[in-house]
């Protein structure tokens, strides 16, 4: 949602000035319905309440807006030539993950499970985050020119 007030700020700022808009809040305000929860904080130590924007309203009158600088352009108006795709279409590529990265996976969500938000200075989401995402393809893998190549070279996990 953010992203059409920025787009708005940047192309039309008028817009916004004339309808009053010119902070993110009251563009808010005029087409978002906020919602509120209460979450717990990254480190697990306290609760917190948070709003965050549940839906659009008001919508004929941000698309009334955004049509005065936007436009739509279909593939028959594009005069480039696209490149065709190997094999005739899209392919998905699968392989099977390494055992080590099985076993990886595995103990991060043990580690999540045992996460009760009182041993947050132990063991907290963000830090079984972190460790879930550093669990990739080693160097020489990610060097391997094809997913396939990638795949029989292995993961690393650490």
């Amino acid at each position: 949602m953010s992203e059409l007030w920025v787009m708005t700020k940047y192309l039309r700022p008028d817009l916004l000035e004339a309808g009053g808009m010119e902070n993110i809040d009251a563009w808010a305000a005029n087409f978002a319905a906020m919602r509120q929860s209460v979450e717990m904080n990254v480190t697990g130590s306290e609760l917190r309440s948070v709003s965050r924007i549940g839906k659009f309203v008001n919508l004929p009158a941000l698309m009334a807006m955004n049509a005065q600088f936007t436009d739509v352009v279909i593939r028959e108006q594009v005069p480039a030539t696209l490149p065709e795709i190997a094999g005739g279409g899209r392919q998905n590529l699968t392989f099977e993950m390494p055992q080590q990265v099985r076993d990886f996976m595995i103990d991060l969500d043990e580690r999540m499970q045992m996460y009760t938000g009182k041993t947050a200075h132990i063991d907290n989401p963000l830090k079984i985050g972190s460790d879930g995402a550093n669990c990739q393809p080693s160097t020489p893998a990610s060097a391997a020119s094809t997913h396939h190549q990638r795949a029989k070279a292995g993961s690393t996990c650490w």
